[in-house]
């Protein structure tokens, strides 16, 4: 049964990549794309089904267009997620525990982190007024540094 699963998993990851999507379905599995790829990654905490800042940060920013086509290119893109209503597995909810323990102690949401591929913390990331092009021209500066 949980190779079944696990496969399950896999194919709609794959489908999901193939579709120009960046999905992850843990925090282990970007972190080690991250460093493979040596690409920073854009860490999300966020609470989408109660959070109304969240909600709109998802429909202002994260969902626009011209962001995901830049962060195609330049970060890869993780959403730990803290539901009410919507349930998440054990494993789930406890990987964005420990991603919340580990970057966001103050459980702020939403709250975004940019992180080094080895997982090191470069900035987070003015959520207040966020736009899609402010948040483009951050993060490149934010890269641009040595």
């Amino acid at each position: 049964m949980k190779e079944k699963i696990g496969l399950f998993f896999l194919v709609c990851f794959f489908a999901l990549l193939d579709a120009g999507a960046q999905t992850y379905p843990t925090s282990k599995q970007v972190f080690e794309q991250a460093e493979k790829l040596q690409k920073p990654i854009l860490l999300i905490f966020s609470g989408s089904d109660w959070c109304m800042p969240c909600i709109r940060l998802k429909k202002k920013v994260l969902d626009d267009s011209s962001f995901t086509s830049y962060c195609r290119k330049k970060v890869l893109l993780y959403t730990a997620d803290f539901p009410q209503k919507k349930k998440l597995s054990s494993e789930q909810t406890t990987d964005n525990e420990l991603l919340a323990n580990r970057f966001n102690p103050k459980g702020e949401f939403p709250f975004i982190v940019l992180l080094k591929p080895d997982q090191t913390i470069l900035s987070s990331l003015e959520v207040s007024g966020a736009t899609t092009e402010n948040w483009i021209k951050t993060i490149d500066a934010l890269l641009s540094q040595p």
